[in-house]
Parts: structure tokens; sequence; C-alpha cells
């Protein structure tokens, strides 16, 4: 396995290979030179390898300061001591001449960590290589919205073929595909089936809500158990508390009233026309 080099390093940052100058039966340091390029990690380390033929090891340095050791094992050789985990400990032998090479600096290592995201919602745009399995999970949407001019559940993005604004209904017009705004009393133009999350001008792509939570703070529903639902308005793009009831007009619930300014827009696609 070819353990990449991330950025070379300006200097040569440890000793080259292992010297046949070192002292036989002492301890050695492999030593990090130069701590201005290479600051003291915290809390990762630098990483060295060391290589003789196929062998290698590495060796993460958590302190610039406190290089890790190569013991002599024999005339021509250095044991280096690994954690095998759980506090057991083999030897290494690496012969003199082995090759020593710093392979990762510890603010490559952080970069990496810190060019993570930490959650999703750090993306702004993610995108799915192939389809999402919930795995017996579900996904949530918020339905405490906190400021005005929110949403929460199923978007997409579509061209609208006039003018909209926030919070107006739409319906989906086949022929031109492209939103525009509904309207009750005409057949063409219905049935309700999104509601639009910016205000936008004809041809321009817009957010559009097909089922979920929306506050707007221009809004003012009446709260109390008689007036539990909005409909179609016969004011294009507009809710009403009240059902149209004039011959030809078409009844469509379209949303719940959660609060005066919230509501859960998840519009039927059943119409009652009135004679």
């Amino acid at each position: 396995m070819t353990v990449p080099l991330i950025a070379a390093p300006s200097v040569n940052e440890c000793e080259g290979v292992l010297s046949a100058s070192y002292t036989r039966g002492t301890d050695t340091t492999i030593s990090m030179t130069d701590g201005a390029i290479f600051p003291n990690p915290t809390p990762l380390g630098h990483v060295a390898r060391i290589s003789s033929g196929d062998k290698f090891a590495l060796i993460v340095y958590d302190d610039k300061t406190d290089a890790d050791t190569l013991s002599m094992d024999a005339a021509t050789d250095y044991a280096k001591a690994v954690n095998l985990g759980g506090g057991a400990v083999a030897a290494e032998v690496f012969p003199i001449g082995s090759t020593v090479e710093l392979v990762c600096a510890a603010d490559e290592i952080e970069q990496l960590f810190t060019d993570k995201m930490d959650d999703l919602v750090d993306d702004t745009a993610p995108q799915l290589g192939g389809n999402l399995d919930f795995n017996e999970f579900s996904a949530s949407i918020d339905d405490t919205l906190t400021s005005d001019h929110t949403a929460s559940g199923l978007i997409v993005s579509a061209p609208v073929g006039e003018t909209v604004v926030f919070g107006e209904t739409l319906y989906f017009d086949c022929s031109e595909v492209e939103w525009k705004l509904s309207d009750a009393d005409v057949i063409g133009t219905m049935p309700v089936q999104g509601m639009a999350l910016e205000g936008k001008a004809n041809g321009e792509v817009c957010k559009i809500l097909l089922y979920g939570f929306v506050r707007d703070d221009s809004w003012s529903w009446t709260i109390d158990d008689t007036k539990k639902v909005l409909y179609a308005s016969v004011t294009p793009g507009d809710m009403s508390e009240t059902a149209v009831a004039a011959a030809d007009d078409y009844s469509q619930v379209v949303a719940i009233i959660r609060t005066a300014t919230t509501i859960f827009f998840n519009p039927s696609l059943a119409l009652v026309q009135h004679e």
C-alpha cells in the first residue's frame, strides 16, 4: 500500500535513512527538524513511515518534541516498538539504510478533518450517487418554523409561467410545462398542487412546496374549532377559510391551519363543482 504525500514539505523534515553512526545499544530518535512548518500538533500528530523492502511501519507523533525512539537490536539492525493495542507490544526490526520519510504532517491531517462535513446541513446542495436507503428509518420535516417566509417539506425547483410571490398557490400547466397561479372558478387552473416559496417572474425557476409546513407572518388565520382548513380561492393564488359556493366554482381543501401564521400544506386532489 502506498501512503500518498498530500503536500510535499519544503525541506527534509526527518532523517532520510537509518544511519550506522548511531550508538549501538542505545535509543535514538527520528525527529522533526522544522517546527515552523509543522507546528505542535494538537490533538493530531505527524506521521512518519519507516520502510525496508515490503515491510513498513507508520509512526504517529503526538508532539514534535516527543519523537518516537528506535532501539538498536543488533550490529546492523534497529528495532521499532509497535503498540498492537490492548497493551501488547511487538518489535519490528528495520536494518540500517531503511528509508524514513514524513508521509503526512499534522496540519495536513487536520485539514482533512476540517474539510469534512460534521453534519449534512453543512452541504447546501447535496447530491446522491444512487437511491437513498432509509434502512427502516424515516425522513423528518420541521413543524416548528421559527422565522417568517420559511417552509419544511417536499420541495421542487421549477419554472413559473407568471409572476408569483411567497405563499401563493399554484397548479401545473402541462401544455406549457410551467407552474401558474390557481383560480377556484377556472377549471383549467385547478387543482392546487403546489405553493410558491419565493418571489419569481415569468420564466424564472422557483422553489415550490408540494407538501409540508409553511410560515408567513403576514397571514392571520382564525384559530377556533370551526375553521381548521383552508380552501382554494377565486382570487388567483390565494387561500380562503371559506369554501367557494358560486356556480361553476370548484371547492378544494389545500391546507390545515396550525397557527395564525403557520399552515400544513397538503392539497387534496378532490374537487367539488358547484352548480
